[in-house]
């Protein structure tokens, strides 16, 4: 799913606050999110570390070796050895940013990530779900990339800001669950 907006409309918070939390209560799930900067491959190699249950930190080597795996064997592959690992748990990887791939990555390394992250139309890994945020100025680039409109049919989530009422509730809501309020106008 690519959840579409303009800048500073909550798409992220949308996913880390809303999705994520929902989706660990089922403790069917694992998740981590990711900026995919200017090495792609290098950034999900360390996502995907963050979600093993391990005290250790990866080495430079482990990390390239990882990235190097991901870029030879797609990352659909990878996260069903590690749903193993994980005790049969799914996992939603959030890309954040995703607009990072078209503003500060090259082109060649962007085409190879595009081709390992994204599943083709009829693909179907049931260990693993992703889900991007995407500023919405970076939409046309994103459908003018070879092979990627149809990738996303049906799977664009577009969203707008709140008006001031929706963005009240937002705010208010979550402390009025936990006993909190706020002074008036606040």
């Amino acid at each position: 799913v690519m959840v579409v907006g303009p800048s500073g409309v909550g798409k992220s918070s949308l996913v880390t606050a809303g999705l994520f939390p929902a989706l660990l209560r089922t403790e069917k799930w694992a998740t981590v999110s990711f900026r995919p900067g200017e090495t792609p491959f290098n950034a999900l190699a360390m996502a995907l570390y963050e979600l093993e249950p391990s005290d250790q930190q990866p080495s430079l080597d482990d990390l390239d070796n990882r990235a190097q795996r991901i870029r030879k064997h797609g990352f659909t592959e990878l996260a069903s050895t590690l749903s193993v690992l994980l005790k049969g748990k799914r996992i939603l990887l959030h890309i954040d940013q995703f607009e990072e791939l078209f503003a500060a990555c090259p082109d060649k390394e962007r085409a190879l990530f595009l081709d390992q992250i994204l599943p083709s139309g009829d693909a179907d890994n049931a260990a693993c779900r992703l889900v991007c945020t995407l500023r919405a100025d970076f939409l046309a680039p994103v459908l003018a990339y070879p092979g990627l409109g149809p990738r996303l049919q049906d799977r664009l989530l577009p969203i707008s800001p709140m008006g001031k009422e929706a963005l009240e509730r937002a705010i208010t809501e979550p402390g009025r669950a936990r006993g909190v309020t706020y002074d008036e106008g606040l």
